[in-house]
């Protein structure tokens, strides 16, 4: 990671939720309709990272954002739509009953058969800590596979270390500042940056899809 300057790199070392006054801070709305289509376009962007990282696999998978009009439903890519060609006009507003959730204070799940899970308050921090958890996977594959081609086992990183850079870089503020940068070579590669039609969705009275 670069810095322009010297007091943002050193602060960059120690990202943590009380250490981020030099970083750009969330976008604010002026309206819960101006939210809604910043979500949905920041929502079709963060697939199109995806796509262009290789996460998609076939018809499978998805990214959601909770709608802010209508807080019981929740924005979700079209079935069998390529991350790669999704764009905000191809988002489904759906609704969904409500369940309960074990550990709900955490941030991932790892689904045996299945893949991984993560759930944070932003977009960004999502397509961060996604990334980063698929990148930590394939690690832990890789140490396995060393070590057990030399008769051993992995060297565990020390409880205190893994402690110290879940708390840097483990909180939702750190996260959705280390997306950042995702998004930042997304637009430089299309060359589109978000605008908000006043007109669009204005009365949030959109029907969630069957």
């Amino acid at each position: 990671m670069s810095a322009t300057n010297s007091n943002a790199q050193s602060a960059a070392q120690s990202i943590d939720a009380h250490n981020l006054s030099f970083a750009p801070k969330p976008p604010t709305f002026t309206s819960k309709a101006e939210e809604r289509e910043w979500l949905k376009f920041r929502l079709a962007q963060a697939f199109r990272i995806f796509g262009h990282l290789g996460y998609n696999e076939g018809v499978a998978g998805h990214i959601t954002v909770r709608d802010p009009i209508q807080p019981d439903c929740f924005w979700v890519n079209p079935f069998g739509l390529h991350f790669s060609l999704i764009q905000p006009s191809d988002l489904l507003l759906v609704d969904v009953g409500p369940t309960g959730t074990y550990n709900s204070d955490s941030q991932a799940a790892i689904l045996q058969n299945h893949g991984l899970l993560v759930a944070t308050n932003t977009i960004e921090a999502t397509v961060f800590f996604y990334i980063a958890l698929e990148r930590a996977c394939q690690a832990q594959l890789l140490a396995d596979a060393a070590a057990g081609g030399r008769g051993g086992r992995p060297l565990r990183i020390p409880d205190e270390e893994a402690l110290k850079t879940s708390k840097t870089n483990g909180n939702m503020t750190a996260g959705w500042f280390q997306g950042l940068p995702e998004f930042q070579f997304l637009e430089a590669r299309e060359g589109v940056t978000f605008a908000f039609n006043k007109g669009k969705d204005a009365k949030g009275d959109l029907k969630p899809s069957n």
